[in-house]
């Protein structure tokens, strides 16, 4: 269900090889984690949840189960400590912009996904180690900060402050994301999703 929201961390997770970095803590001593660079607005307030927390939580939005169609647009990329240094790194990130400046999605949401969603409706795989500070879900208005820390070492740190408004047919999301990779590599993207529900039924998988 994770795409339905938002896919943009999925691909920064690939753009770096963050998922299963190699060499784990060999990088620790080259990188600050994505967490350290960006940090909570206590002015939001709101909860800090745990990602079983956050699923229970979004069940209150109430979006509706069928089609969804989902516009996702990458506003700006910055890149650093890859290959090549200074001008490929932006020359990367460029390309990248161009090429995922904004795509559509369709998405099928059953009736069980959308009455016990899981963490993946705000961007955090099931399988992650990811908290949420200063959230707020409530009166149409969404507000997150999410930190992932990896399992094996400080390659992969991701941090992304969400804001949007949702309702059981639509919902926008903003999304500020920082992602570290492993030998001091990193990526700040800024994101946006829209999503329209398009009716109660599915198309049949091929």
């Amino acid at each position: 269900m994770r795409v339905i929201f938002n896919m943009v961390p999925v691909i920064g997770c690939a753009l770096l090889a963050a998922c299963s970095p190699p060499g784990g803590d060999k990088a620790a001593g080259n990188q600050s984690s994505a967490s350290e660079r960006t940090t909570p607005d206590s002015s939001k307030g709101g909860k800090t949840m745990s990602m079983d927390e956050m699923a229970q939580s979004a069940q209150s939005m109430g979006l509706k189960s069928g089609t969804w169609k989902v516009r996702v647009e990458i506003a700006d990329i910055q890149m650093k400590g890859m290959p090549g240094g200074g001008g490929q790194e932006q020359a990367i990130a460029d390309a990248m912009k161009k090429r995922m400046a904004a795509h559509e999605i369709t998405n099928c949401i059953t009736p069980e996904q959308a009455a016990k969603p899981s963490a993946e409706i705000l961007a955090a795989r099931d399988h992650a180690n990811c908290t949420y500070a200063n959230t707020v879900i409530s009166g149409g208005k969404i507000h997150a900060e999410m930190t992932c820390k990896p399992r094996n070492g400080p390659a992969g740190a991701m941090s992304a402050v969400m804001d949007g408004t949702y309702a059981p047919e639509h919902y926008s999301m903003t999304m500020d994301l920082n992602s570290a990779g492993a030998n001091g590599a990193g990526m700040t993207m800024k994101s946006s999703t829209v999503g329209t529900w398009v009716g109660p039924t599915c198309a049949p998988k091929g």
